[in-house]
């Protein structure tokens, strides 16, 4: 679409973030012909093999300055080691390998996971390892289903998708229902078998050792899980961590999301005073417990978000991180008669505890207007790291960590400093995707720990 515009001048930021190899040599080829048509292009870019051979100038950042220009052929004639002194990343390219069957059993931590859309099987019978102190990584091109199968996991501990999707939206199109079954392994040697289906027609069921729940809810927390993602745009998310450590809170949090579903739906059509009222004290209620929850979590998220944070960027930038509610400012009954005229116009309700946000400062200044995306995803990641120290503290059993495609808006450095931090004894049970199959082996090889690296392609998991 921006080349139709007959522009003279591209800028790409980042551009083969989330690539695989193949959708990689494909940018690659687009570069290589607007070079050849007289374009100029400027590129930002951690990764580097696929366009070192094409530049012309390389511009060298560090610390918010430009440190040096090379030619593109004193870049190309830097030395491997040097490269690395200098937290950039390799020139070489190195193929993903056809997987090959495992025959390796025993000390598994999730067993047996499957997954079908309809009449059709996805998985069968998955099987990895995932020993405490040992890195789960998984590996696979664009499409082959690594984040699916992160999700999947993400499912039979929170019960939900990790992806803001709903439950039908999570069914393959064309299909009627879809099933996830996974057998694990606890700390204590005790097995779980869980199995969650949901079906179009039918709604959800969740199944923990051949035994239906009568609440969803009651599963939460069974196996504490964290997830970094992408996805996560959104960082008021410690409300997932908060309900696998209290069902209270769950409880409060999902009769809140009712009511105020019910008021959105009466404004739509009605403006009575007295069952407006009604609302509003059942929000007061629920909001108030759902209020003073996050308000005691974020307390205890400030220090350790802090740092993680400075182990990540080595204490080149101080962050801060505030609870924001409007509960803060007013009782719940107050603001919501303030806010009544607005509502009755808008037609939804303006004001509550569905607007909490947490607000993320890096220097003094608002993360999401000046902090660049590695800063960005560095606080997230700091933010879900100290979310799974809580949880795992509270709950006496280390959660499973699992980090999905987070590599490429982060430098080398921070990186490397993730994996030693989520390497060491606070952590257990890890699961990383990549696309990138000798990045993450450079990365894990680097840090000397124990890793095992399996391959997702059609539909099956390989080490």
């Amino acid at each position: 679409s921006a080349y139709a515009m007959g522009p003279e001048i591209f800028v790409l930021d980042e551009p083969s973030s989330n690539l695989d190899g193949e959708g990689i040599r494909q940018l690659r080829d687009i570069l290589r012909r607007l070079k050849a048509a007289g374009k100029t292009v400027l590129v930002a870019e951690h990764r580097l093999w696929y366009a070192a051979d094409l530049a012309d100038r390389v511009f060298y950042l560090r610390g918010g300055r430009l440190e040096r220009i090379y030619t593109g052929a004193e870049f190309l004639a830097l030395p491997e080691e040097k490269r690395r002194s200098m937290g950039l990343r390799s020139l070489t390219e190195v193929p993903l390998p056809e997987p090959h069957p495992s025959s390796e059993t025993g000390g598994l931590t999730v067993r047996g996971l499957r997954a079908s859309y309809g009449g059709r099987t996805v998985w069968q019978d998955v099987s990895f390892t995932a020993p405490r102190g040992q890195i789960t990584a998984i590996t696979g091109h664009n499409g082959a289903g690594k984040t699916n199968f992160i999700d999947a996991i993400h499912y039979l501990s929170m019960c939900k998708s990790a992806f803001s999707m709903t439950d039908t939206q999570s069914v393959r199109h064309g299909e009627e229902f879809f099933l996830l079954e996974g057998s694990y392994e606890r700390s204590d040697g005790r097995g779980e078998q869980i199995v969650c289906s949901f079906a179009r027609r039918g709604g959800k069921t969740l199944k923990r050792n051949g035994k239906e729940y009568d609440r969803l809810s009651d599963h939460v927390g069974l196996i504490p899980a964290v997830i970094v993602s992408p996805a996560d745009s959104a960082l008021i998310s410690e409300a997932g961590c908060i309900s696998q450590l209290d069902r209270g809170y769950l409880s409060a949090v999902m009769r809140y999301n009712a009511v105020l579903s019910e008021r959105n739906r009466y404004l739509k059509v009605g403006s009575d005073e007295d069952m407006l009222s009604i609302y509003d004290r059942q929000l007061a209620e629920h909001g108030q417990a759902i209020y003073e929850k996050r308000k005691a979590f974020a307390e205890r998220l400030q220090p350790l978000v802090g740092e993680y944070y400075a182990l990540l960027s080595g204490r080149r930038e101080q962050v801060e991180l505030t609870y924001r509610s409007e509960l803060a400012e007013a009782p719940f009954t107050e603001l919501l008669q303030r806010a009544r005229q607005r509502d009755l116009a808008n037609q939804f309700t303006t004001a509550g505890i569905h607007r909490d946000d947490l607000v993320l400062r890096i220097d003094g200044y608002p993360l999401r207007k000046y902090g660049s995306q590695g800063q960005q995803k560095s606080f997230l990641v700091a933010l879900k790291l100290a979310q799974y120290r809580i949880v795992g503290a509270d709950k006496g059993e280390k959660p499973i960590l699992l980090l999905d495609d987070l590599f490429d808006k982060l430098d080398m450095g921070r990186v490397e400093q993730l994996i030693k931090l989520v390497s060491g004894e606070e952590f257990g049970q890890i699961v990383i995707t990549d696309c990138n199959k000798v990045r993450l082996e450079t990365i894990l090889g680097r840090q000397g720990g124990d890793y095992r690296l399996y391959v997702v392609a059609n539909g099956e998991i390989a080490k």
